[in-house]
């Protein structure tokens, strides 16, 4: 149907064309002759814009680029379906970014569970997402709260890109920034949305993201040391940090206590619905974890959660835990590799048990 439109579209300018050229040959005057071949090459210009357009918005939906948007949401595509048939009634979800994405497979274990991670996320939209489909998890079905070192630091991404991913899954109230003319553009012509960022895609594309399936560490120990700096300086830079055991800037105090107050608010939005939700901080490599002092972890992650959690949930840190920083469980200095997250989900599933005793 959209191919027959825009060849619609496009028979008709040269129609028009062709028309306007007539006039302009037989149409007498020469003040007439002038206007029609201006308007004719108005029409040429349209037509040539419109077709390179369409062609790079066909190449751009082809892209790595465009599709990398929605990592991820297979998921969640036709939430109708993904409501109805049968895939209810959850014992185990989590919410969480992209540690969080990298963490938990429940595919082989004992319990029917759901990965709600996206990566990446801000605690925020993890309670969107939870607000969306929390129905999804039985009575007493547990959730899983994830946490990063960094993400009390953020409020939410000002790149509306971010935000691009949840038209295809979340309720349009849960958006920010939502619109219709967006939605319509990100499915249909995705040139519109973003052209900076599309075009990049044309010129050079990004490699398909298959991080999901690397189920081995391709790292060696100084190699991981490297990408455990890298993290680090990154986020220092996105969260303007000059030191990380030095005291905290205003305005990433003001984010934390955003922070704050929302993780309370979704503990209390859990324990409302009979849900049991459980604070988790997911391990890292040693490499990764010697770069947080015990000064780093009290001011950006614990005191955080301390002051969240008045009312006595679980929380469950294996930031340092031993049996999970091995390298080999990870393919990269952050995340876990696929045999990484069996191993991590089956301990988690396992300390749940012991919890619950």
């Amino acid at each position: 149907m959209r191919r027959k439109i825009r060849c619609a579209i496009l028979s008709g300018m040269f129609l028009l064309l062709i028309g306007i050229l007539l006039i302009g040959m037989y149409g007498g005057t020469e003040a007439l002759l002038v206007c029609a071949y201006a308007l004719a090459a108005v029409v040429i210009l349209l037509t040539l814009a419109a077709g390179m357009f369409l062609y790079a918005n066909r190449r751009f939906k082809n892209t790595n680029r465009y599709k990398n948007l929605f990592v991820g949401t297979d998921k969640y595509i036709n939430s109708t379906t993904y409501r109805t048939n049968h895939t209810r009634n959850y014992d185990i979800a989590n919410v969480g970014s992209s540690s969080a994405v990298f963490a938990f497979d429940y595919k082989d274990s004992a319990v029917k569970g759901c990965n709600w991670a996206m990566a990446p996320e801000s605690l925020a939209y993890n309670f969107r997402v939870l607000k969306n489909y929390f129905s999804l998890l039985k009575k007493d079905g547990t959730l899983l709260i994830t946490m990063t070192p960094f993400g009390f630091c953020l409020k939410d991404y000002s790149n509306d890109l971010a935000n691009a991913k949840y038209y295809r899954y979340l309720d349009f109230r849960l958006i920010l920034g939502y619109t219709r003319w967006k939605r319509y553009v990100l499915k249909k012509y995705p040139l519109l949305y973003s052209p900076v960022y599309a075009l990049k895609g044309i010129v050079r594309d990004q490699p398909d993201d298959n991080r999901l399936a690397l189920a081995t560490n391709p790292m060696f120990s100084e190699e991981l040391e490297t990408d455990a700096i890298r993290w680090v300086e990154n986020w220092k830079k996105q969260f303007s940090i000059s030191d990380l055991d030095a005291p905290v800037s205003e305005r990433n105090r003001e984010n934390m206590v955003y922070n704050t107050n929302l993780l309370a608010e979704m503990i209390s939005f859990s324990l409302e619905r009979d849900l049991k939700p459980v604070i988790v901080l997911p391990p890292t490599t040693s490499a990764l974890s010697s770069n947080f002092s015990d000064h780093f972890c009290e001011t950006y992650i614990y005191s955080i959660i301390r002051n969240a959690n008045t009312q006595g949930i679980p929380f469950l840190n294996y930031l340092r835990d031993d049996r999970f920083a091995k390298d080999e469980l990870f393919f990269n200095s952050f995340f876990l590799n696929a045999e990484g997250r069996k191993v991590f989900t089956q301990g988690i599933l396992s300390d749940l048990k012991l919890i619950k005793k």
